[in-house]
């Protein structure tokens, strides 16, 4: 079942005509659905998502610029300003990007030597783990424009279309150095061992692969996807780099909030959040981050700073439904986190207070902690 906040917050996004965050929580849904193989509503989801051409916001990070009438349908040239100081990367993945920064800056002293620089990344993840961030956030840091592929446009229900379109966004790449970033990659990329899929869609994956290997060192291809599983095996040997941007350890969150929070006076109780936080994506904590400021400055900030946050968490990632009150680790996290709201303020957080929050019964709980 796709969660309640989950489509009110797009009802919310659409009012609003947010673009990006309606195309996040489309994928999500997306997601979801995928994960519980309910195939039939899955293939008239992506089927009506990719006839759904979403153009994400530009703001002073992402800029558009003027780019040919021709390639206007199938790609969108930006240049990005954001650099790795605005995202959050496991220690893994921090120095394999490094690694690849090097190899591309040097690449021309490896030219020298007859060696080549790598210059292809696949992303892959579930979604709101920021696997298109960082694609904008390598092409500001290395100083080069992006060209965004439109998958909408680049995949026709005519597939010798398809076959065309592909080969033109290679050839429009090519003529300068850039990024060509290529998200929702395995609908292009697909497996060719699927016995249901035509000769004619596999031939997609046989032209991809040929484009793959004439693209030059001297411009960096980057896919991403959510659908890692459907990617046929050759496509994994033509990138150098795999990145599996997968939602956030304990380490990585807390810097996240970090980024986000630091900036407030009061002191915040970070060891609490990133407990209540496990599991949730980077846009996911975002999006709690910003409905927690909202609602504390309607409230005219009368509530404990970290009181707002913490109750933001726990209903956003059902913290307590996920928990077993009877087994003995999760009875320790249950302790921890209601003894904190009771510390901030008993008054508040009385009893039934907290029955709303965990679904236990108040006679339960105060005879658990004050037994």
């Amino acid at each position: 079942m796709i969660p309640t906040s989950l489509v009110i917050d797009t009802i919310v996004a659409l009012k609003k005509n947010d673009s990006q965050l309606i195309d996040e929580n489309i994928k999500k849904i997306i997601w979801i659905v995928e994960k519980k193989w309910q195939v039939k509503l899955l293939d008239k989801l992506k089927k009506a998502y990719s006839n759904y051409n979403i153009d994400k916001p530009n703001n002073n990070t992402f800029t558009m610029q003027n780019f040919s009438a021709k390639n206007n349908n199938l790609l969108q040239r930006r240049v990005s300003t954001v650099n790795l100081s605005k995202i959050i990367l496991s220690d893994t993945n921090k120095n394999i990007v490094d690694e690849f920064i090097t190899s591309y800056t040097k690449r021309a002293i490896f030219r020298e030597h007859g060696i080549a620089s790598e210059n292809k990344i696949l992303l892959y993840g579930p979604p709101g783990t920021w696997k298109t961030l960082f694609a904008y956030t390598l092409a500001g840091e290395l100083n080069l424009p992006i060209l965004h592929v439109n998958l909408a446009n680049l995949i026709s229900s005519y597939l010798w279309e398809t076959w065309k379109n592909i080969r033109s966004i290679f050839e429009e790449a090519l003529k300068e150095n850039c990024i060509l970033f290529i998200d929702e990659f395995d609908a292009i990329a697909k497996k060719r061992d699927d016995n249901q899929e035509l000769w004619e869609l596999k031939r997609v994956v046989t032209v991809l692969l040929q484009n793959i290997d004439s693209f030059t060192n001297d411009n960096i291809l980057i896919a991403a996807t959510n659908h890692d599983q459907l990617l046929d095996e050759a496509i994994w040997r033509r990138f150098d780099y795999q990145l599996n941007i997968d939602t956030l350890d304990n380490k990585s969150i807390e810097k996240l909030l970090k980024m986000y929070l630091n900036w407030m006076k009061e002191k915040i109780d970070f060891e609490i959040l990133v407990i209540l936080s496990n599991g949730l994506s980077w846009s996911l904590i975002k999006q709690v981050i910003n409905k927690w400021l909202r609602s504390y400055i309607l409230d005219n900030k009368k509530l404990n700073i970290n009181l707002y946050l913490i109750e933001s968490f726990i209903f956003w990632n059902n913290f307590f439904k996920n928990l077993d009150f009877k087994n003995d680790d999760d009875k320790k996290k249950y302790k921890e986190i209601i003894l904190k709201l009771r510390e901030y303020n008993w008054k508040f957080y009385t009893y039934k207070k907290l029955e709303e929050l965990t679904n236990i019964p108040d006679s339960t709980l105060n005879h658990y902690f004050n037994s």
